[in-house]
């Protein structure tokens, strides 16, 4: 999973979370007001989705979880259930969200961070395994008028307004 966020007053929002089980996507965009409540929310009960064949536990992992997806996500799992954080000096490593939802008691969301496990850039590690489409450049400054770096493909472009949700 994945979340983007955009800056706001100085301050980073989560504005898309997503996610993929090797077999089907799962995408929850904020709206208009960047509610966070409705945000998370419409990701957690996708995430529901996951849950088949009589699995109790299924586990979540984003690239950096524990320094930047995880940091949003702590506040916003209260509602669905017990959270358990697992800390190591300091640094957030799992966090176990024992649900508390009807449909879904007594399973259980692992969310981890791939980072700790393989400890390299998105991008190093699609050329370390030789992925046809690799992570390319996000253009995080581009609202900047004076921005100086790599730009994605003009197509890419297209295909992210393209994929903007409907307000």
């Amino acid at each position: 999973m994945d979340i983007e966020t955009i800056k706001q007053d100085n301050k980073l929002i989560p504005y898309l979370i997503c996610g993929y089980n090797g077999e089907k996507y799962i995408t929850s965009y904020a709206n208009k007001t960047l509610d966070q409540h409705l945000l998370f929310t419409s990701f957690i009960y996708q995430l529901l989705t996951f849950f088949s064949n009589g699995k109790n536990t299924i586990t979540v992992y984003a690239h950096n979880f524990s320094s930047f997806d995880g940091v949003f996500f702590t506040n916003q799992l209260l509602e669905f259930g017990k959270v358990d954080p697992l800390l190591h000096e300091g640094k957030l490593i799992t966090i176990k969200l024992n649900l508390n939802i009807k449909g879904y008691k007594n399973k259980t969301i692992l969310f981890k961070d791939s980072y700790l496990l393989l400890p390299q850039t998105l991008r190093s590690l699609c050329e370390a395994f030789n992925l046809v489409d690799g992570k390319s450049h996000f253009p995080f400054n581009l609202n900047n008028i004076l921005y100086k770096g790599v730009f994605p493909c003009y197509k890419y472009c297209l295909i992210s307004f393209s994929m903007l949700p409907p307000n």
